[in-house]
């Protein structure tokens, strides 16, 4: 074996270490992106094709060949470092996407909670329900159940439905609550009495078929007065899931 041969192998080895190096970047830089795959797929298929060619033609190759050698050393590092710079701006465009989608949803998103003001018992109380966020809220369905936040959370993240036991409510669904709207509901509370502890609640959608729920649990105390009325206790903040269709 001449001096050209062991060049040409050490130049083999340099190349293959390159390649190696530069394929797992590009795939850490873009995993999960389909648009970066492409150019993964695209880049170092043909730096892997030309290594294949140098690896093939190793013994071969003379003395004269050796400005080939440099040249297609030259052309895989620059292939390299094309779909690594590729992937790396596709990349950035598909974060880009998303933040500018996330910006989006934010701008246009309802957030609905109750009211318990005018919610005194045993004369006909109101539970008003406002609209906090920045765009409407549809397709609204409001509940009262006599259990804790946590119970509704759990049910309705797990799709059971499984509330515990409900409230009558008059006025409990609506269509569309404007940005800065409010509807108010009127409860039939049967257990209604200090200590009694329950969960107003909403499902609602935005305008981009996300689902939401919201609301504030709530403990009936005495007024003053001697009525009944429902002094807030833990908030249900909004919870969203893509896609709608409630449990």
């Amino acid at each position: 074996m001449n001096m050209s041969q062991y060049i040409q192998i050490i130049a083999v080895v340099i190349v293959f270490a390159i390649y190696i190096y530069g394929l797992f970047k590009v795939i850490k830089i873009t995993r999960g992106s389909s648009p970066n795959k492409r150019n993964i797929v695209s880049g170092f298929t043909l730096a892997t094709l030309l290594l294949i060619y140098l690896i093939l033609n190793t013994y071969i190759i003379g003395p004269a060949d050796f400005v080939q050698i440099i040249l297609i050393f030259g052309l895989v590092l620059a292939t390299t470092l094309y779909a690594f710079s590729a992937a790396k701006q596709a990349n950035a465009s598909v974060k880009m996407a998303e933040e500018m989608r996330e910006q989006r949803l934010t701008i246009s998103q309802p957030l609905l909670f109750p009211d318990f003001t005018e919610a005194t018992f045993p004369e006909p109380g109101k539970i008003w329900f406002d609209n906090l966020g920045s765009g409407p809220a549809v397709r609204l369905e409001i509940k009262i159940a006599y259990s804790i936040p946590n119970v509704v959370k759990s049910a309705w993240n797990e799709r059971t439905g499984q509330y515990g036991s409900l409230a009558g409510v008059h006025g409990a669904n609506w269509n569309v609550v404007k940005a800065d709207g409010r509807v108010a509901c009127q409860p039939e509370l049967t257990e209604c009495h200090p200590g009694n502890i329950g969960t107003a609640f909403v499902e609602y959608s935005d305008i981009y078929g996300r689902r939401f729920l919201s609301g504030w649990g709530y403990r009936c105390e005495k007024d003053s007065k001697g009525d009944v009325t429902l002094l807030p206790t833990e908030p249900i903040y909004p919870i969203v899931r893509e896609g709608g269709s409630s449990a």
